[in-house]
């Protein structure tokens, strides 16, 4: 291998190309192993010792240094978890930190290590929160179910919550009241009787003179019946039919995510999941946005989902289905939008 990797070396020099301009050429592993001339398979060999006794590193240092980013990915992870070091702590980091750039393994080995405190002495979430995003760029498949295991905060400061499988729990929002405000204090919205009797009338059919309720619908352009919602809030259209629908997929996902973690042999959940999850994606990214919801964000959006959740959890009969929403939803956008433009010209 060696051998022949020289005589690569010398056509090229015989062609009148240096390594500078021929480097782009080749990833990373194979450019360190050009510089280094050790092997592939003297690689590959070194990194199945070092992970199990520990031996190997002399081997594996150099590639590392050379831009490796296995090599750099193993040396870091067994040293900064305790276990072997082929160089000091310090470097097997930065060589781990070099190797994430461009690599989403290594991104979320160096997340892993963060959150659970492996390098500095404590648990860094929101930089651990930080590279699984950098990983899920880079194109991982798992970086998002790992920010899960961290606290929302965390995930929440790096600017994340949009890439979690399902979205954080509602924060309930304190709302002020006429007699709150007269006393100089905030609290929660409360309901009169008649508001009282409507909604227990609506869940129950209980609710004395609360009245017929129609089902909630949204007005669909070109549509002859309308978009079934479970709450018609503050948002836009858009908005509450988004709300909706991340209140419908939500347990679906949910449940895929935990067959998934009880049996990591369920293929067909996994796959499933790559369908259902990015469905919720795209609800939850319509209802955060300010440009579809009807220009609201943070706190005033939680206390609408928390509506359409309420409702949901109440057994509402009138809400959509998740494979009403996967049919229809982006559909409904689309029609929406064309109406509006319409209306502006």
């Amino acid at each position: 291998m060696r051998y022949v990797l020289a005589g690569l070396g010398f056509v090229m020099v015989l062609a009148g190309q240096t390594n500078a301009q021929t480097a782009p050429m080749f990833d990373p592993e194979t450019r360190a192993v050009i510089a280094t001339h050790i092997s592939v398979p003297e690689i590959d060999a070194a990194i199945s010792s070092f992970v199990q006794d520990g031996t190997g590193g002399e081997t594996l240092l150099p590639v590392a240094r050379a831009g490796h980013r296995d090599a750099a990915r193993v040396l870091g992870r067994e040293c900064l978890r305790g276990r072997a070091c082929a160089t000091t702590r310090s470097e097997s980091h930065d060589l781990l930190v070099a190797a994430a750039q461009t690599d989403y393994a290594s991104a979320e080995e160096l997340a892993a290590l963060y959150r659970d405190g492996a390098w500095g002495g404590q648990a860094y979430p929101i930089q651990a929160a930080n590279w699984l995003a950098h990983a899920d760029k880079l194109g991982s498949t798992s970086a998002r179910y790992m920010l899960e295991g961290l606290p929302i905060e965390a995930v929440r400061e790096a600017g994340a919550v949009h890439l979690l499988p399902s979205p954080p729990a509602p924060v309930q929002v304190a709302q002020s009241t006429p007699q709150a405000e007269e006393e100089g204090e905030a609290g929660l919205y409360s309901m009169d009787d008649a508001e009282i009797a409507a909604f227990a009338d609506f869940i129950f059919g209980t609710g004395g003179d609360g009245g017929d309720i129609s089902p909630p619908q949204l007005d669909w352009p070109g549509q002859a019946n309308g978009f079934p919602i479970f709450a018609d809030t503050g948002l836009s259209d858009v908005g509450d039919a988004a709300a909706s629908c991340t209140v419908v997929a939500q347990p679906v996902v949910e449940g895929l995510l935990a067959r998934t973690k009880a049996d990591k042999s369920d293929l067909g959940a996994y796959a499933q999941l790559q369908l259902e999850a990015p469905l919720m994606e795209s609800y939850f990214s319509a209802l955060n946005n300010p440009d579809l919801n009807g220009g609201f964000e943070g706190a005033a959006v939680n206390a609408a989902l928390e509506q359409h959740t309420m409702f949901r959890d109440a057994g509402s009969e009138f809400g959509p289905t998740p494979d009403f929403c996967e049919a229809n939803f982006t559909q409904f956008m689309v029609d929406k939008a064309i109406a509006k433009a319409r209306a502006i010209d």
